[in-house]
């Protein structure tokens, strides 16, 4: 099925206030077939529950400690101490909770159809802009009110369906002195191991085709703007997929 992502940005970075939704269009349907069809339920399921929390979060302003806290019950009260101990049934019953919270905060069911879902994702992403939070950190940073959001919608890129697939942000110079290296972090497939960049040795050893593709990225959008930038990637069968581009 087509999945997509439907992020909302601002010309400038503003941490936290602009929100990313991830795997819109699914539904239960939709996930039974893609655990059919992939072979891989766990993934298929991990994939349902970030969906919920992130719409949940984006859309209907549900606090993510509250999904954080429910994860966490359910993780010591069956015994799981990290992620990769999920099975596919549990995972299914954790999208079963956060359903359940999202009814209790907003009075309605989930909803199941996917164009349902996508419209209420533009319209949560243009209120974003204009609520007490984002009007102080405008005000604060100086970023005009006029400027406005963008809403990106992009095709899903699965980022931990495999060891072949991964995401991570990288920066075009070392933010902290400048220096023209990579810096930034890069997650790992399902096992979701974190690597930093900055340590290119063993970032290029394990990963070579990652690593030359950013390098080659790096290099032109130094070479296009000559200042720092922050760019959001996603990695799947080895390839390299820009997401965006921030400023810094």
């Amino acid at each position: 099925p087509l999945l997509v992502s439907v992020r909302t940005r601002a010309r400038g970075s503003m941490p936290n206030l602009m929100k990313t939704i991830l795997y819109l269009g699914i539904n239960d349907t939709i996930a039974n077939s893609m655990a059919i069809k992939s072979g891989n339920a766990i993934w298929a399921y991990d994939c349902y529950k970030t969906f919920v929390q992130t719409y949940s979060v984006a859309v209907k302003k549900i606090p993510l400690e509250n999904f954080e806290n429910i994860e966490k019950n359910f993780k010591n009260a069956n015994g799981i101490s990290c992620d990769k101990q999920f099975s596919a049934g549990e995972l299914k019953r954790l999208v079963g909770l956060f359903k359940t919270e999202y009814r209790a905060k907003t009075g309605t069911t989930f909803p199941d159809d996917p164009y349902v879902q996508l419209f209420n994702a533009i319209e949560g992403g243009f209120a974003s802009w204009d609520n007490p939070d984002a009007n102080a950190y405008r005000k604060e940073n100086d970023i005009p009110f006029a400027s406005g959001v963008a809403i990106t919608i992009q095709s899903m890129i699965y980022t931990t369906k495999d060891s072949e697939c991964g995401k991570g942000v990288v920066f075009t110079r070392c933010p902290e002195s400048g220096e023209k290296i990579m810096a930034g972090h890069y997650c790992s497939g399902p096992q979701k191991n974190y690597y930093d960049l900055k340590t290119a040795n063993e970032f290029s050893d394990l990963f070579p085709a990652v690593y030359r593709q950013l390098k080659t990225i790096v290099d032109i959008v130094e070479k296009n703007w000559r200042t720092i930038k922050e760019i959001h990637f996603a990695v799947q069968t080895n390839t390299v997929l820009e997401l965006q581009q921030l400023p810094q």
